[in-house]
Order: structure tokens, then C-alpha cells, then sequence
């Protein structure tokens, strides 16, 4: 525990008020002391008078009946009576001490000759003692005539000295008194002076100080310097607005600039473009905002940890830095996206080859923590005045033109146009109607029928989702179906298909269709959420359908990411015994291994190759080379897009095992499937 340090005047204050105290007590206890003194010496003295007068009236009457036995009694009794009487009239040498020992001693002779003046005292008839007290008499009566003269004297003495004591010792103790109430009143006035120097004026400033910095002085300090408690309490004030003061900057710094990375936040850049628009405006130029986003650092946050991907952030930062001028700017949007205000720019060449600049320097790989990272970014660009004359709208632009840098392969970068504009604007309207879709069952399945090509029977049918949006109609995949992936929204669409194909298979099972196979699209965001197979275990067991009647379609693109997940959830799925294909297979990254390593069914060979290779060689090539692969790894293919009868010959001639497409029949709503089988099987 810290020690409390006394200050100086508090020191001052208490010594002399100490000193007068223990003054005043000891005088008063001086004058108390020779008062009691004087008062017990004088009564002293007035018991041995009286006594020793008492000792005379016996010694007389002894003298005068009892001589004989008195001499060998009293005799040395009486010696130290008249000894210590002689003591007493002394020049005032006696001591308390001896006075109370000559009370005594009279007292005991009194007693004494009280007992040989009783008339049954024995004193004998002896003549020896006749004679001693004959010579005896003469000399005690001798003496005590003296010592009755010296008692007297003694007495008249001790009267007036009694009286004069106790004057005296009143008059000291008035005295005392008096001098202890004014050292008592002086003690005060001086404590009262110190205490206003010492503790009053000090509180008092300090008191000053706080007013001031509750006022909103935030530099206000206290002046007071003192080694005292009044200092140590202004220091710690001091020490208290300076640790404000200090909080109070780095609040400011933190609600200005990224914590991470140190650079200026979105707070920071807009005022930073405010100032550029300005300054812009002056010179006629113009200012570029850029909205630079990393590709695949999320691959990398998650793969290596969050302390190798906020490294990665903080050098690609240092990058960006590095390659702009002092007069612009630099600043984190959050995660990982980055703002670039290009100030005082003259043309829109200067503005992409900075950008330029920037997807050059990002695409060197960075040394993080023992690995070798390599990475890209993609960037939108919004331009004022053109695109807009505020931050926030250009912002959003620049995220426009972002999304569009994005869907051009990455490493790229996309000045804001107004078609992106409109298509941002549809892109915003679909996303928000897909939601109400979903809630109001706006959703419908559309089945297009699958043929065997060797026996022409109807094997199965493929569940296609359509949109019958209340004020435009029906909006086709295409169109909607990016944008729930995008949005994740296709995890609760994908969900419902699946659910409503089984529910509409048990149904038609139930109504005495012919036995067929649903297929089912999965979409690459439903296996990165994982737990797919709990949906369609659920479904299957929800409506009562065996495994093998349900066909699960995966792209090409869900296989070759996150290969070890999806190799798992797929054993998962075979485990619980659906059949799984590849769709448009040859449009993606096609691989031998992975078809090994994914144990599939089927191969469904994209319309982009089946529509005209029948007067393209080289998609007839394709298709060819597709299906002769899959005979060799004991898988089936169906071919989709087949619209002419000469397509579907020349498929058969290739030995495809099944085909789809408008020839056969168009997708289709439940109730005219239904009627479509019934047509089959009358014409059949």
C-alpha cells in the first residue's frame, strides 16, 4: 500500500499545537502538585502540633503521679518525640517523609501515656525506680516545658503558612488556567491560518480546475505542485485527464482508421473525397473512386487461419500503399475490401493504369508466415462527375462495376456503365422477389420426360423449378437462379424441390404410373452448407420412396472444390443409396480421376455439344469420346437437348443410353405430364 505523505504546514500545525498542549498540562499539573503539596504539609504539621500538645498534658500528669514505672517506659519514647519536634521547627529542611513519620511517632506516645495515666496502670514500688524517676522528672519536665513552648510556636506558624498556601495556589491556578485558554485560542488561530493556506486554497483551485474541465477545457490542469496530499490528489486529477485525453485520441484514431491494417476507414475516405470533389472542382479534373476486393481470400482465411489472413491484409495494404501518390488515398472498406480515391485525375487512361498497376503488384506472391500466397483482386471503378456527384452513390457504382469485374474471371477490373446500372437494379429486384416468392408459393415444378434410345420406354423425368412471379409471369432459371445462389436463397429453394419431387413421385407411384426415376438438381451452395443428405433422407422417408427412384445431378464445379467435403458427402449419399450424375459434363473442368474417386451413375453430356454435332465433327467427337469413356468406367449417359429425330438416331448409333430434350417433350406442370404418359401408353 502506497504510503500518505504529510505535508509541510500540517507538520507545522501539529508540532506547535503539541507544544502548547503539553505546556498548559504541565503547568497546570506543576501548580496542582505544590498545592497538594502545601495543603498535605500543613495538615501534617497541624496533627504533630495537636499531638504533641496532647503528649505534653500527659507527660505532666504522668510527671506528677506515675513517676516510678514512667521512667522505664516512656522515657525513650519521649527522646524521639522531642528529637523529631526539634526536626520540624527546623529551618523548613524536614521532608513529607519525616513530618508523617513525627505524626506517627506522637500519635503512639499519646496512646502510650494515656495508658500510664489510667489508674490501673502498675508502676511498682521499687526504690531503684523512685530514684531514676526523680532524676528523670527534673529532666522531663525540663523538657517538656520546651517542647510545649516549640509546639505552640510551631502551631501559630502553620496557621498563617496554610492560609498563604492555599491563596497562593489558587491564584496559580487562575493563572494557569488563563495562560492555557490562550495558548488555547493562539493554537487556534494558527491552525485556522494553515489549514486556509495549507488545505483551503489548494481545494480550492483544484475545485477551480474541475469546473473548467467539466465546462469542456479539456486541457485544464491543476497547479499544484505540493508534496502533500492535496498534491498527490491533483496529480492523480492530472494524471487522470492526461490517461482522458490520451483514451480521447485513440477513440478519435479508431474511429477513423482500421484497426488492423492502420489505414483511414470508410468514415475517413469520405471525408477524404469530399476534399478531392472539391479541389476536382477547381480544376476541372476528376476524381476516381475504385473498390478493389481480393479473389479467393477467403479460401486462404479458412485454409491457413485467420492470423495468416489478417498478415495477408496487412501486407497486400502496405501494397496498395505503395503504389499510389501522396495525394490519394487508401483506405479499408472492411474484410477483405479495400477503397482507392484516385484525386485530381484527367482521364479515364490515367484511372486503368493505375488499376492496371494495382492487379500487377496484388498477383506477386506474398511470403506470409512460411508460405507462398499467391492472389488477385478484382476492381470496380466510378468516376466523378460522371457517374455521380456524392460518395455514397458512387460507392455503390463502384460495387456495381465490382460485381461485373467478378463475373469476367477475376484479376479484373470494370468501369461503371448505366446497362451495369439497370442489370444491378434487376439483380436487386429479382433477389427481393425471390424472397416473397418463397413465402407465397410461387414456386411450381415443371417435368420433362427422359427416354431409353434402345426401347423407346419412358424412364424417367427431370424436375425443373419455374417462377410464376404475380406481375411478370413466369421468369425463367436463367434468370433467377444466379441470383439465389448468389444470395443464398438457393439452399431453401433447393430444399423445396426436393421435397416437392418426392411428394409429387409418391403421388404418381400411388396412382398407378409406371415406375420412373426423378432427378433432382443440387446446387453447389447446398453441399458447401453440407448435411444434404438429412434432406434427402428426410424426403424420402417423409413420402415413403425408395433411394434408387431418386437421381441426385451435381455440376462439375461442386466436385473439383472442396474436394476431401464433397467426397464425403457424396459416400454419404451413395450410403443411403440415390443415384448421383454429373450434369453438362464436358462444359466444366473434366477430370477421369474425380469420376474414379466420386463413385457416379451417369453422365449427362451438355446440349451445347448434342444440338449440332451432327454437322459440327468436332462435337460429334465429343459426344463420341464422352460416351465411349463412360461405357469403359460402367456408366450410363443420357444425352440432353435433343430436338430432331436425326439427333436421337445419331445418338443410338453412338450408343447413348437415354436422351431428353424438346423432341420427346417440353418441360411440363404435373397434370399435363401425367396426361402425356396416359398418351403413351394408348398410342403404344
Amino acid at each position: 500500500m502506497q504510503r500518505v505523505r504529510v505535508g509541510t504546514g500540517f507538520h507545522l500545525s501539529l508540532a506547535i499545537g503539541a507544544l502548547l498542549i503539553a505546556a498548559a498540562i504541565a503547568a497546570l499539573g506543576f501548580v496542582q502538585w505544590q498545592a497538594a503539596e502545601a495543603v498535605e504539609r500543613n495538615k501534617t504539621l497541624d496533627n504533630v502540633v495537636t499531638e504533641g500538645l496532647q503528649l505534653v498534658q500527659l507527660t505532666n500528669e504522668v510527671l506528677l503521679y506515675k513517676q516510678e514505672r514512667a521512667v522505664t517506659q516512656w522515657r525513650g519514647q519521649f527522646d524521639h518525640v522531642t528529637a523529631a519536634v526539634g526536626m520540624a521547627l527546623g529551618p523548613a529542611d524536614g521532608s513529607d517523609v519525616q513530618l508523617r513519620k513525627i505524626d506517627t511517632r506522637l500519635t503512639d506516645m499519646r496512646l502510650l501515656f494515656e495508658r500510664l495515666a489510667s489508674p490501673d496502670a502498675d508502676h511498682g514500688d521499687s526504690r531503684a525506680a523512685q530514684d531514676v524517676a526523680g532524676i528523670l522528672s527534673s529532666q522531663l519536665f525540663q523538657k517538656t516545658v520546651l517542647l510545649q513552648t516549640s509546639l505552640r510556636s510551631l502551631k501559630t506558624f502553620s496557621d498563617d503558612q496554610i492560609k498563604g498556601s492555599y491563596d497562593a495556589a489558587k491564584e496559580r491556578t487562575l493563572l494557569t488556567f488563563g495562560l492555557l485558554a490562550a495558548l488555547m485560542a493562539l493554537f487556534g488561530i494558527v491552525v485556522s491560518v494553515l489549514f486556509r493556506n495549507v488545505v483551503l486554497r489548494p481545494l480550492q483551485g483544484l475545485e477551480l480546475a474541475i469546473r473548467r474541465v467539466n465546462a469542456g477545457d479539456a486541457k485544464q490542469r491543476a497547479d499544484l505542485c505540493a508534496d502533500d496530499e492535496i498534491g498527490m490528489v491533483s496529480r492523480a486529477f492530472n494524471g487522470l485527464l492526461d490517461q482522458q485525453e490520451e483514451h480521447r485520441r485513440q477513440l478519435q484514431y479508431l474511429a477513423y482508421h482500421d484497426v488492423l491494417t492502420g489505414l483511414p476507414n470508410q468514415l475517413l475516405v469520405k471525408d477524404r473525397l469530399v476534399q478531392a470533389i472539391a479541389f476536382a472542382g477547381r480544376s476541372g479534373n476528376r476524381v476516381a473512386l475504385l473498390f478493389l476486393d481480393l479473389d479467393n481470400f477467403k479460401t486462404i482465411n479458412d485454409s491457413l487461419g485467420h492470423p495468416v489472413g489478417d498478415a495477408l491484409l496487412r501486407a497486400v495494404s502496405e501494397r496498395l500503399v505503395g503504389c499510389i501518390r501522396d495525394t490519394d488515398t487508401v483506405a479499408r472498406q472492411g474484410g477483405d475490401e479495400f477503397l482507392v480515391i484516385l484525386s485530381d485525375v484527367q482521364s479515364s487512361d490515367d484511372i486503368a493504369a493505375l488499376a492496371e498497376k494495382l492487379l500487377e503488384r496484388l498477383t506477386v506472391p506474398f511470403q506470409i508466415e512460411g508460405h507462398d500466397l499467391s492472389t488477385s483482386a478484382s476492381i470496380g471503378i466510378a468516376i466523378h462527375p460522371d457517374d455521380s456527384r456524392d460518395f455514397d452513390t458512387l460507392l455503390k457504382k463502384a460495387d456495381t462495376a465490382l460485381y461485373e469485374a467478378k463475373a469476367a474471371g477475376r484479376n479484373a477490373y470494370r468501369f461503371f456503365t448505366e446497362r451495369m446500372n439497370v442489370e444491378a437494379s434487376e439483380y436487386l429486384q429479382v433477389r427481393s422477389g425471390l424472397r416473397r416468392a418463397i413465402e407465397n408459393r410461387e414456386f411450381e415444378l415443371h417435368y420433362q420426360p427422359q427416354i431409353d434410345l434402345a426401347t423407346g420406354a419412358l424412364v424417367g423425368v427431370e424436375a425443373l423449378i419455374r417462377w410464376q412471379h404475380p406481375q411478370q409471369g413466369w421468369i425463367p432459371p436463367a434468370r433467377f437462379i444466379p441470383v439465389a445462389e448468389d444470395s443464398g436463397l438457393i439452399v431453401a429453394i433447393g430444399e423445396w424441390v426436393l421435397r416437392e419431387a418426392c411428394r409429387q413421385l409418391a403421388e404418381w407411384r400411388s396412382s398407378g404410373l409406371p415406375e420412373l426415376t426423378v432427378a433432382v438438381n443440387l446446387s453447389g451452395v447446398q453441399f458447401k452448407r453440407g448435411m444434404v443428405e438429412r434432406s434427402v433422407m428426410a424426403a424420402l422417408q417423409e413420402f415413403d420412396l425408395p433411394a434408387r427412384l431418386l437421381e441426385l445431378e451435381l455440376t462439375e464445379s461442386i466436385l473439383i472444390k472442396d474436394t476431401e467435403s464433397v467426397l464425403a458427402t457424396v459416400r454419404r449419399l451413395k450410403d443411403i443409396g440415390v443415384r448421383l450424375s454429373i450434369d453438362d459434363f464436358g462444359t466444366g473442368y473434366s477430370s477421369l480421376s474425380y469420376l474414379k474417386r466420386f463413385n457416379v451413375d451417369k453422365l449427362k453430356i451438355d446440349q451445347s455439344f448434342v444440338r449440332d454435332f451432327t454437322s459440327d465433327p468436332d462435337d460429334a467427337a465429343i459426344v463420341r469420346a464422352i460416351i465411349q469413356m463412360a461405357r469403359s468406367l460402367n456408366l450410363r449417359t443420357i444425352a440432353e437437348g435433343v430436338e430432331t429425330a436425326h439427333v436421337r438416331d445419331q445418338l443410338a448409333a453412338f450408343n447413348c443410353d437415354e436422351a431428353q430434350g424438346y423432341y420427346f417433350a417440353r418441360p411440363m406442370p404435373a397434370a399435363d405430364f401425367e396426361r402425356f404418359v396416359a398418351a403413351r401408353a394408348s398410342s403404344s
